[in-house]
């Protein structure tokens, strides 16, 4: 894992396959403006991958759909210490964040609190809470 408070090319989810297997085999629930996807992998131990996305079908402007990921990092890469279970436990975890909110002028606070109840509820799913 690289510095506490960093979003490295290391932590996101990269790889066509890798997300491939995330939306077909991965579990899913919503936490307020957020759809999470998360899928246990096989691969490096204590591990946690990130990947973002904003749908182009509800904001068309590449502005606002760049506002809200880089938002959704922002939040997480401030809070990702709270998944450190995971990182104990050895489990390479894999996460989308899909932003499935209508208004495009969200609030920084509005996202981080989705993000942390995302972040509570993966770990209660995991048993590492």
């Amino acid at each position: 894992m690289s510095g506490l408070f960093t979003f490295g090319k290391n932590e996101r989810l990269s790889h066509r396959s890798k997300i491939d297997d995330l939306f077909q085999k991965g579990s899913a629930f919503n936490a307020g403006f957020l759809r999470v996807v998360y899928l246990k992998a096989a691969g490096e131990k204590g591990c946690i991958r990130l990947l973002v996305s904003v749908p182009k079908r509800k904001f068309k402007k590449a502005v606002s759909r760049n506002r809200i990921k880089r938002l959704i990092r922002e939040a997480y890469r401030l809070h990702k210490h709270e998944l450190s279970p995971v990182l104990a436990s050895g489990i390479e975890l894999h996460v989308g964040i899909v932003y499935i909110g209508d208004k495009p002028n969200i609030t920084f606070k509005e996202i981080e609190s989705s993000l942390l109840t995302a972040f509570h509820r993966v770990l209660k799913i995991l048993s590492l809470s």
